[in-house]
């Protein structure tokens, strides 16, 4: 018999030719352990050793299959002859492996919270992903309009989710004020969308929302607090809540408070943006030393969506309404002077003001309470000081 190198004998032994035929597995085992003893004829002892372990794998999985195979059959009160189990095998070995993996939706992938629930779920293999995207879909990302009826109930008929994390939102407050059609659209009209689609293919929906659903004036506040937002991105973001739930009881929703994390550039988040007035230390800056806040780090979000997914899955209470916060109270202020002593800049040149911020009307202190999640064992905090300089690194080396 000609020698062969290890890596083709890996090879053979990874194919599926050695299972694909109806023999009994008596012949079956006795054909690859004869296999085996031969290819390895002149090889390495090291390549005998690991041909062995690969084999004692192989016997120990089809037995166990086999024995959860021949219980079935028990039940059903029948006996299979060899070929028609090992046909019946195959069949269900095929169908355990493709149960195993999960599909998730994630609207809004390209965006701050997206881009750190996307990789969540990309880093477990038991998860296959797929993300959407509008204006700045790339080529990892489906571009889906979510105010498209048909468009979305296409991806979904396609995809099939057991899964939808629903990330995507006009969040910035300002812009809801200014621009409140165009956000209402997304907010709430996208949402309403998105739901019936989810009820149609069976998927479970996880709804992002804000502590601005809150007025900030009696912290902390439960799941089961009565909102009462003070602008229209609360008002939108509370509507898109109560679509949610009344398109079907059974989704989630997960209220989260500012958020940062990688960024492409430093105003995507409301947290990373102040390090420009932090870095120019020429001029003096003024910020909000009044709203108390809870920085949240996205990575730590997405942690938590998984689980809670994963929980989902097996568990059907697993529903409703849930919060997840830092736990560090911070202004603007604050997060501004911590970044200078990160990189040793001086704080001089910031002021703090202990007036309410302009613009959009923001609650005072519209701290979550988290303790539906921790009772389930969920949850991750990240604190500010430990990752805020690795984040803002890249904007710093460049001024």
């Amino acid at each position: 018999m000609q020698e062969m190198v290890p890596i083709q004998i890996i090879q053979k032994l990874f194919s599926d030719d050695l299972f694909s035929s109806g023999k009994s597995k008596y012949v079956l085992m006795t054909n690859f352990a004869n296999y085996l003893v031969h290819s390895c004829t002149g090889t390495s002892f090291l390549c005998f050793l690991f041909c062995v372990l690969r084999l004692l794998s192989a016997v120990w999985m089809h037995m166990h299959i086999l024995i959860w195979c021949r219980s079935r059959t028990e039940l059903n009160g029948t006996e299979l002859s060899p070929i028609v189990h090992s046909a019946k095998l195959k069949s269900t070995c095929h169908r355990e492996v493709v149960a195993m993996v999960k599909k998730v939706i994630i609207t809004g992938a390209s965006g701050l919270l997206g881009r750190a629930v996307t990789k969540e779920f990309d880093n477990d293999p038991t998860w296959e992903v797929t993300g959407l995207a509008f204006s700045r879909a790339t080529a990892n990302l489906r571009k889906v309009d979510l105010t498209d009826e048909q468009a979305v109930k296409k991806i979904f008929e396609e995809i099939k989710p057991d899964v939808v994390v629903h990330c995507a939102a006009e969040r910035r407050p300002d812009i809801v004020e200014n621009r409140t059609d165009e956000a209402w659209s997304l907010n709430v009209s996208g949402t309403q969308i998105l739901c019936q689609a989810s009820v149609d293919c069976g998927a479970w929906v996880l709804y992002l929302s804000t502590d601005y659903v809150f007025d900030g004036k009696s912290p902390p506040y439960s799941t089961d607090a009565t909102p009462n937002p003070l602008n229209k991105y609360g008002k939108s973001k509370l509507e898109g809540e109560q679509i949610t739930l009344k398109v079907n009881p059974d989704f989630g929703v997960l209220r989260v408070p500012i958020l940062y994390g990688e960024v492409t550039f430093v105003e995507e988040s409301a947290v990373t943006v102040l390090f420009k007035k932090v870095l120019d230390m020429g001029n003096s800056c003024v910020m909000s030393d009044y709203e108390r806040r809870y920085p949240t780090l996205c990575e730590d979000v997405a942690h938590v969506i998984l689980k809670l997914a994963e929980a989902r899955l097996k568990d059907p209470s697993v529903k409703g309404i849930f919060h997840w916060s830092g736990d560090e109270e911070m202004t603007k202020y604050d997060m501004a002077v911590a970044m200078a002593k990160a990189f040793d800049l001086p704080t001089e040149h910031i002021k703090g003001d202990n007036q309410p911020s302009g613009g959009s009307i923001r609650p005072y202190n519209a701290k979550l309470d988290c303790s539906r999640l921790e009772a389930m064992g969920i949850g991750r905090r990240t604190p500010f000081s430990k990752c805020i300089k690795g984040i803002l690194q890249p904007f710093f080396k460049t001024q």
